[in-house]
Order: structure tokens, then C-alpha cells, then sequence
């Protein structure tokens, strides 16, 4: 690999992971929200998180380098398929961050859940995209999705078990 290579490489991954970094830093003091939740017993401890977000943040970094670098579409014929799927990947990378912060800071689940569903379509979007251009960056998206499918949507259906329990409650307070 030549040292151009490897420097954007570089730059594709540090930059995802710092996306990463910043919906983290940015939550980080809404633990006491997380921890507050019923959450489903299959939820990992709270260091996995970290190992976990840093693990999927550098291969959706690595995948994007391998699509960006893709010789095949580097040509002008097939720029705009490549551009296509980095516009995805960088819309999915932005609703990443901003749902961290809609869930975690703003605690909006309706919201969330709303925003989890649009980041499915454009998660498996985007790997169908990367597919086309190439099929290891498209697998190196798996996990994300695969995380995605099973952590959000366990963790929604108790969360929102108990968030219609509270406002039942509230309501027949009033």
C-alpha cells in the first residue's frame, strides 16, 4: 500500500472514529438517564459499548476508504455511483451522531425510535450501495447493522413498555 493510500485510509477512519468520540463526549453525562431505563438482559456492560462503537466506527471507516479508493469508479463514467454511496454513507454517519444525542442528551425516545428506523433503511441501503461497488466494504458493515437490528430494537420494546407504563401512570394521576 502506498503512503497516499494509507494516509487517506487514515483519514477515513480517524474521522469516523472522531464522530464516534464527539456523540460520546458530547453524552457523556447522560449515563444516569441510560442507567435509569429498563433495559433488556441481553444489554452488554457499560465498557463493551466503547469497545463496541470503536470497533464499528473503524469499519465503516475502512469501508468507506475501500469505496472511495475503488479503481473501477474512480473513472468519471462511475464517479457518481461511488459519490452516491459516500453521500449515504456520510448521511447515516451524521444520524448516528444525531441520534446518540436525540436519545442520550435530548432523552426523546418517539423520536429516536423514528430516527432508528430511518438509520435501518439507510444502514442496509448503504450496504447494498457498497455491495455494488464492492463487496468487502459492504460486509464490513454487517456488524454495525447486525448491532443495530438487535440492540435498538430490544432495548425499544422494554423502554417503551415502560415509558407507556409511566405515562399511563401520570395520566391516571391527573
Amino acid at each position: 500500500m502506498k503512503r497516499k493510500s494509507i494516509i487517506t485510509l487514515l483519514n477515513f477512519v480517524v474521522w469516523t472514529e472522531l464522530v464516534g468520540a464527539a456523540a460520546g463526549f458530547l453524552n457523556k453525562n447522560a449515563l444516569t438517564f441510560y442507567r435509569s431505563l429498563v433495559l433488556p438482559d441481553l444489554t452488554p456492560p457499560d465498557w463493551a459499548f466503547h469497545i463496541v462503537w470503536f470497533v464499528i466506527y473503524g469499519l465503516m471507516g475502512v469501508s468507506a476508504y475501500i469505496i472511495f479508493s475503488s479503481n473501477e469508479y474512480t473513472q468519471t463514467d462511475y464517479a457518481p455511483k461511488r459519490n452516491n454511496a459516500l453521500s449515504v454513507y456520510v448521511v447515516q454517519l451524521t444520524l448516528t451522531f444525531l441520534w446518540n444525542v436525540v436519545f442520550f442528551s435530548f432523552q426523546q425516545l418517539l423520536i429516536s425510535v423514528v430516527m432508528i428506523i430511518v438509520l435501518l433503511i439507510l444502514v442496509i441501503t448503504m450496504i447494498l450501495m457498497f455491495y455494488k461497488i464492492n463487496r468487502k466494504a459492504a460486509y464490513l458493515n454487517i456488524p454495525y447493522l447486525v448491532w443495530l437490528l438487535f440492540y435498538y430494537i430490544s432495548k425499544y420494546r422494554r423502554v417503551f413498555t415502560q415509558q407507556l407504563k409511566s405515562s399511563t401512570y401520570l395520566m391516571l394521576q391527573v
